[in-house]
């Protein structure tokens, strides 16, 4: 494939999967927006619980044979085959956990309500082990518009079942009831939308296991990594409390993954094209964290700022309290946003083994910072602040470990990002001297001045050798057309 054609392809994948994901968001926030004002935050704390033994038992039987599909250059039946049957024997296996460690999960949280929640979730994750492997050769192949269908009729049929439930039960149950259809939804899909159908086998075995092994690996240490705060809080504060930080971890980080994980999933292909010309693959890496760093600074800096009037605007005024939660998150997941991207290159270049010990330096952080903070009686407010501060260090040494690998030096990067960093921070600074304007105007303000402040630092700069010279020129050539 030649640079252009594959430039084009994963610039057209970022796009369909950047709408993708904004669709699903926009689904996803009006369901949030509404069941927000149904329940009360008691009932997202039960979600959140059962979730935290699900998501355990998922990344502790982790394979990610997707990713395995998609870096390898020869994929037959026969190993489509394997991967679907090892797929059903792990939905097997984790079902098991589920149902027999449901009691005991139940009474850590001291929430009796729990064990036939996880018993349901159960059942959903058990049929979501049969869906199509098939599925992996789109991303693979960069069909991302097959991609975008299956995912966004997902999402609607979701949102079509939770919000029929939310109005007839009124209770958590909705959740539950909605999350399980999405899987078995999921799975029906797969089938429909890719032609490949799978049969029993296991005669690669051994090469799905020696890759996945590390992968299981870093998925368990991902995970403490993510949910040690969640599994504190649950068995420390009132499942209320809960419910405030969970829903508070669902609207920080709305601006930021929306675009980051539909981005990095349409770029790791793309990447994995250029294994054998580091010097192309490190101009890629670069060119497109540069790009977007354009989008999440200004986006993630007008959420802060914006926080205290979005908050009551989608969710009402029982949710007031979690403002201060949700803009200290928000710089969290700015630093997450940043390094996503970061975490393919390793797979890419066949040095894997070096994501677990990646996380171990969060998991050595993080850990003890939570549990210090939590055994100290400290508030939601205090274990954001402890989190977002592992965060920001842990931000500088993923990038010095990429950069390690891939042979950039801190110059190169900042030469590339130094205008949407200065141009953010005056967004910040006009954004927060308005602080008596409404919602609508203090967005457009955002925009403008960080579109007169780029220009401006365009233009003082060496504005052709610009990632967003680069960028309006591929704009302005697509509106012509």
């Amino acid at each position: 494939m030649t640079t252009t054609s594959l430039k084009t392809k994963m610039i057209s994948g970022a796009i369909w999967m950047v709408g993708m994901r904004w669709s699903i968001r926009l689904i996803g926030l009006i369901s949030t927006v509404i069941l927000a004002r149904m329940l009360v935050p008691a009932d997202f704390g039960i979600v959140a619980m059962s979730m935290i033994l699900i998501l355990f038992v998922e990344v502790i039987t982790e394979m990610r044979i997707e990713m395995i599909i998609i870096r390898e250059k020869n994929i037959d039946d026969d190993f489509l085959n394997t991967a679907w049957t090892i797929n059903i024997i792990r939905g097997i296996i984790v079902t098991l956990i589920l149902i027999t460690t449901a009691p005991l999960v139940s009474g850590y949280f001291s929430e009796p309500k729990l064990t036939n929640v996880i018993y349901l979730l159960a059942a959903g994750t058990f049929i979501f082990s049969f869906a199509n492997t098939g599925m992996a050769l789109v991303q693979k192949n960069l069909e991302f518009g097959k991609e975008f269908k299956y995912n966004v009729v997902t999402k609607i049929g979701t949102f079509c079942i939770t919000m029929f439930f939310v109005f007839y039960l009124e209770s958590y149950w909705a959740l539950i009831i909605g999350i399980t259809s999405g899987m078995v939804i999921k799975t029906a899909l797969s089938y429909c939308m890719h032609e490949f159908r799978p049969t029993l086998s296991l005669n690669g075995w051994k090469k799905i296991v020696s890759f996945s092994y590390i992968m299981t690996i870093n998925s368990i240490i991902g995970f403490f990594n993510m949910k040690t705060s969640e599994i504190l809080i649950g068995g420390n504060y009132s499942t209320s409390t809960l419910g405030d930080y969970t829903m508070s971890k669902n609207i920080a980080p709305i601006p930021t993954s929306e675009l980051v994980e539909p981005l990095s999933k349409s770029l790791f292909p793309g990447y994995s094209k250029l294994v054998d010309d580091p010097t192309r693959l490190k101009n890629a890496f670069l060119k497109t964290i540069a790009s977007m760093m354009i989008l999440i600074l200004p986006i993630s800096v007008g959420f802060y700022v914006t926080m205290p009037d979005i908050i009551p605007l989608l969710l009402g005024e029982k949710w007031l309290q979690i403002i201060p939660l949700c803009q200290i998150m928000v710089i969290t997941y700015c630093m997450v946003a940043i390094t996503s991207n970061f975490y393919t290159i390793p797979v890419v270049i066949g040095r894997e083994k070096w994501l677990p010990v990646i996380g171990l330096i969060n998991f050595s952080m993080i850990i003890p910072a939570v549990y210090l903070t939590v055994n100290s009686g400290g508030t939601l407010t205090d274990i954001a602040t402890a989190t977002t501060t592992v965060s920001v260090v842990y931000t500088f040494i993923v990038v010095s470990i990429v950069f390690r690998l891939l042979r950039i030096s801190m110059i190169e990067f900042w030469y590339l990002t130094r205008r949407p960093f200065i141009a953010s921070y005056v967004v910040y600074y006009c954004v927060s001297q308005a602080e008596n304007w409404m919602l609508i105007t203090k967005v457009i303000l955002g925009m403008v001045v960080y579109c007169i402040a780029i220009t401006i630092l365009c233009i003082l700069t060496d504005k052709k050798s610009s990632i967003e010279y680069d960028l309006l020129n591929i704009l302005l050539k697509k509106f012509r057309t």
